[in-house]
């Protein structure tokens, strides 16, 4: 009788572990459910075409039942990317290089998790359209303009050098243009404007148009000179150079309609300054509007975004506020480039040509 109760316990004991064990693998695989819940193809914002031969990430945003490591693997047409990531439980958002669109057309992006043994998560698949440009490329040539002796000795190179890498990152980064295809020259030769350039406006402070329209002329000229088939010549002011000439402290940068070939940016603006000034030439209009009350500063982002250079996510939700480079500069804002202005820079560099 005893060894029989005994082999009874020991038996109830071996179907009591086994139902632990049974409950504790469904209760793990539970907890690291893996699913793919969204994948997109991004250059600049999301929910827009692709340009061809712009560099490109897959954005990818799965869920995870608890911390785990898992096997992603994503795809733009015949280019892929497969990788093992350590995901946290929720929602973890994605970015994959991929290799950039080699042609026009409908591509299928696609995103696939699975546990690192293979087993288990899901594949999602959409479609993007990529477009081929007329004119694919852009040859800007930087200026420096009306540094004098003093602003040389206090300034340059360091504020020029810092100006002209930070400014060509972000021209680089938001604008539509694969990035090897956009030719940035900074030059070294320094253009002094005369007495009548520089004096934009008179005693009481009136813009004097002529010598405005003089002033552009002349450094569009002095650029082309240096690259004849620049698109656009940057003339680089020395710090606070509009407030000595233009009375006007708040001023940065400057471009004229009648000279759309030429715009002028300080060297201390901020480093969407030259794309807000070169958006003008696509003949795009200001954001901002001081009369309002109070005033509009500009755009806010309507699309999130990724800066591929820096491998940063631009969420317009999140603080710092980012507006759309067309609008003005503010210290404590941060820069990107919203749909509207995107897609018009896109259309026109679509159509082969400049304004």
């Amino acid at each position: 009788m005893i060894r029989l109760l005994n082999l009874r316990s020991v038996a109830v004991g071996v179907v009591l572990l086994v139902a632990a064990l049974a409950l504790t693998t469904a209760d793990s695989a539970a907890q690291t459910a893996l699913t793919v819940i969204d994948v997109k193809a991004v250059q600049v914002i999301e929910d827009v075409p692709l340009v061809v031969g712009k560099a490109t990430v897959v954005k990818v945003v799965v869920t995870a039942g608890a911390t785990t490591n898992a096997r992603l693997a994503v795809s733009l047409g015949s280019s892929t990317n497969a990788q093992t990531v350590r995901l946290v439980g929720g929602t973890n958002t994605l970015y994959f290089p991929v290799d950039p669109p080699s042609g026009p057309g409908t591509l299928q992006v696609s995103a696939t998790v699975s546990s690192t043994g293979g087993a288990g998560g899901n594949q999602v698949t959409n479609t993007v359209e990529a477009v081929a440009l007329q004119k694919n490329s852009l040859k800007v040539i930087l200026l420096p303009v009306d540094w004098s002796n003093q602003d040389l000795a206090r300034n340059y190179p360091a504020r020029y050098n810092s100006f002209a890498s930070q400014s060509s990152d972000f021209f680089k980064a938001s604008y539509p243009i694969p990035e090897g295809n956009l030719q940035i020259t900074k030059s070294t030769t320094d253009f002094m404007l005369t007495a009548d350039e520089r004096a934009i406006v008179d005693s009481v402070g009136n813009l004097n148009w002529a010598n405005i329209m003089d002033m552009y002329s002349s450094i569009a000229l002095a650029g082309l000179r240096e690259m004849p088939d620049a698109d656009l010549v940057v003339g680089v002011l020395p710090p606070r150079w509009f407030a000595r000439n233009l009375n006007d402290p708040t001023v940065v940068g400057l471009e004229l309609q009648a000279v759309r070939q030429a715009v002028a940016n300080q060297v201390d603006s901020d480093y969407a300054t030259l794309a807000h000034e070169a958006g003008h030439v696509f003949g795009l209009l200001d954001d901002y509007d001081f009369n309002l009350n109070p005033p509009k500063i500009g755009d806010l982002l309507d699309e999130p975004g990724y800066w591929l250079s820096q491998a940063k996510v631009i969420n317009p939700n999140e603080r710092p506020t980012y507006y759309s480079f067309m609008g003005a500069s503010d210290p404590s804002s941060q820069y990107w480039v919203d749909r509207n202005t995107y897609m018009a820079i896109m259309q026109t560099l679509e159509s082969g040509f400049l304004p």
